[in-house]
């Protein structure tokens, strides 16, 4: 973070006392303006949403300022809609007051053409389980939640590739995550249309077996699609190998499960098989995979952009409310021009 015009970091102290001087005299420009017919009831406005009304008031103190370089006749401020330095004033209350973007967003108006803007940025200061080092922590991917946790996924190495999980086997040697946690290991196979399905665990005993088989639905004891005794982790170096029946389908066509066809379906077009598990950051060699969070504060300068818009409207208008005595066409004009003033604003939060 910079100081303006400076090149000379700022400490955080000097940034609040910006801040504390940028709300006192937004508190002072709310107390000059509510005196004026532009800024009648800002003090209650103030009451309920003091942020708000110092926005107003800003706004209309800048507003103020240019006025006084144009002229109220000629190319600059037409008179066939009366437009006088106090009704641009009027308008300028009317779409900020009617705006509602300040309920969603953070609004900060500037206070000259030149100022700065500080953001606090919290990034990820590492490239961990999903997430990219230098990423925006607000800009998560779906991935990314595993950063703050000791849970790691792997995808394990098929021994014939993508295709039927008959006879195949997956393996991996995790290096940089290790000791695994016992009882950690979850086994997913990915099949077509990227559906997920959980289909193993280890037993805590050094072996992988599936969720069809070991009476867990209690359809048989026998392995069905997981072969337990070649189907091994060393929780110490990290070496995982799962051996898959011959017939893995065939078993899974023939169990009674709920949705066999389903199963076979799935089984016979495997596209990959991940593993997810637990590790211990607790210990000194593993310090380094714990995810940590880069936070900065720097200062971006406003860039403004002009947003032209003209209004028109013809003289009937006038002339039907004048003779017909419905109202007041400036000051109908001046209410439509400040709400549509305060739709713009809306819009241009989202664009």
């Amino acid at each position: 973070m910079y100081r303006l015009n400076e090149s000379t970091p700022a400490s955080m102290e000097e940034l609040q006392l910006i801040f504390e001087k940028r709300k006192q005299f937004g508190d002072y420009l709310v107390e000059k303006w509510c005196r004026t017919e532009p800024g009648k009831k800002l003090d209650e406005t103030y009451s309920r949403n003091p942020e708000k009304a110092r926005n107003i008031a800003i706004l209309l103190e800048n507003q103020a300022r240019h006025l006084k370089y144009l002229k109220e006749s000629g190319v600059n401020i037409s008179q066939y809609f009366l437009t006088t330095p106090q009704n641009v004033l009027k308008i300028v209350r009317l779409g900020v007051a009617n705006s509602n973007r300040d309920r969603i967003f953070t609004e900060y108006p500037l206070l000259t053409m030149h100022d700065a803007i500080y953001f606090i940025f919290k990034e990820h200061a590492d490239s961990l389980r999903g997430a990219n080092a230098g990423d925006f922590i607000f800009e998560m991917t779906p991935n990314e939640w595993r950063y703050p946790t000791e849970i790691e996924v792997d995808a394990l190495t098929l021994s014939a590739g993508p295709g039927s999980i008959n006879g195949q086997t997956a393996s991996i040697a995790i290096t940089s995550q290790v000791p695994i946690t016992v009882g950690s290991i979850r086994i997913v196979a990915v099949g077509p249309g990227n559906q997920r399905m959980y289909i193993g665990y280890d037993g805590g005993d050094g072996r992988i077996y599936d969720i069809f088989s070991n009476n867990i639905y209690k359809q048989t004891a026998s392995p069905l699609l997981i072969n337990p005794s070649s189907s091994t982790v060393n929780y110490s170096t990290g070496a995982i190998t799962i051996t898959f029946e011959t017939n893995a389908t065939t078993n899974l066509g023939g169990s009674g499960l709920p949705n066999a066809a389903d199963l076979v379906n799935f089984f016979s077009n495997i596209q990959s098989i991940e593993v997810q598990y637990n590790f211990d950051t607790e210990l000194n060699t593993n310090f380094n995979q714990m995810g940590s969070v880069k936070i900065s504060v720097k200062s971006l300068r406003f860039r403004p952009r002009p947003y032209p818009i003209s209004y028109s409207f013809t003289h009937m208008a006038r002339l039907t409310l004048e003779t017909t005595k419905l109202g007041d066409i400036e000051d109908m004009l001046i209410k439509a021009v400040g709400e549509e003033h305060a739709m713009r604003r809306d819009y241009q939060a989202f664009v």
